[in-house]
């Protein structure tokens, strides 16, 4: 398994998309990590990464970004539809 293929989900306690994207990493057998935006340091890494943005979840999975639930759930159905999961 390379770096890449761990999902980061960016986001905060009681998001529900964000434990939304929680659950479908772990419905798929997807690794995942989550970082928490409001603790340091992941605070100022969000901010660096994705300046301007506010809106969680942020994730980051195989190398490319996306934001909140609906747009992962199509990323994972992307990935799924060319084998790649």
């Amino acid at each position: 398994m390379q770096k890449s293929d761990v999902a980061v989900i960016y986001g905060m306690s009681g998001c529900i998309h964000c434990l939304k994207c929680e659950q479908l990493c772990q419905s798929l057998g997807i690794p995942y990590m989550h970082k928490n935006v409001m603790e340091e340091p992941t605070t100022s890494e969000f901010r660096r990464l994705f300046p301007g943005e506010v809106n969680v979840p942020q994730v980051v999975w195989k190398n490319r970004h996306t934001s909140g639930y609906k747009d992962f759930t199509q990323m994972v159905k992307h990935e799924m539809k060319i084998g790649a999961i």
